[in-house]
Parts: C-alpha cells; sequence; structure tokens
C-alpha cells in the first residue's frame, strides 16, 4: 500500500543553475529540482562526495520512478516521465517506493 512521506527543509531548485548544480560540492540535504514540464530528466553525480536516493515525482508528487544513485556514477535517466526530481542523502531516505506521495515543507 502506497504511504505519504513528509520531507521538511527542503531545497528548491527551480532555474538551471540551480537544477544543474544540485548537490555538487554541497553538504547532505535534499533537494527538489523543479522543471517546466514534464520529460525524462536525467541527474549526474559528478562532485557529489555522498550516495543519494533520487525520486521522479509527478505534478502531484506521487512517486513515478526510484533509485539509488553512488557519488560519481554515471548519468541517471528514468523511464518514465516527470517533472520534479527529489534528491535525498542516503542516510535520510525514509524508504520510498514507486506510487508513494510526498508531501514537502520547502525552504529557499
Amino acid at each position: 500500500m502506497p504511504k505519504v512521506h513528509t520531507l521538511r527543509d527542503v531545497k528548491i531548485c527551480d532555474t538551471f543553475w540551480k537544477r544543474f548544480r544540485g548537490l555538487m560540492f554541497s553538504r547532505r540535504r535534499t533537494v527538489l529540482l523543479v522543471f517546466d514540464r514534464d520529460g525524462r530528466h536525467a541527474i549526474h553525480m559528478l562532485f557529489v562526495f555522498f550516495s543519494i536516493a533520487v525520486v521522479w515525482l509527478d505534478a502531484e508528487g506521487r512517486v513515478v520512478e526510484a533509485h539509488k544513485a553512488a557519488p560519481f556514477s554515471p548519468l541517471h535517466r528514468p523511464r518514465e516521465k516527470a517533472g520534479r526530481i527529489l534528491e535525498i542523502p542516503a542516510r535520510a531516505d525514509p524508504g520510498i517506493e514507486v506510487g508513494d506521495r510526498i508531501v514537502l515543507k520547502a525552504s529557499y
């Protein structure tokens, strides 16, 4: 059965440069990459020094795909289209699965 996860202190990345940077050279925190439209948006792990959970979300906050990503691993591209990507440090991953719903408490 799908679960609802509430995440707090989420940094919103809603411009090209903020999305490109993501978690590069940053501390371990949760970020949400927001795109103008749905697509098969990929992420890279260049200069990210810790493992993360990568979660692709639809407009209603439902998880359409989820993967684990290791530091400096190659490009990760989803099979499904989504308009948002949530990057969560692996140690803070609450066990999010496809079909779950995410509620965000954002900060800039």
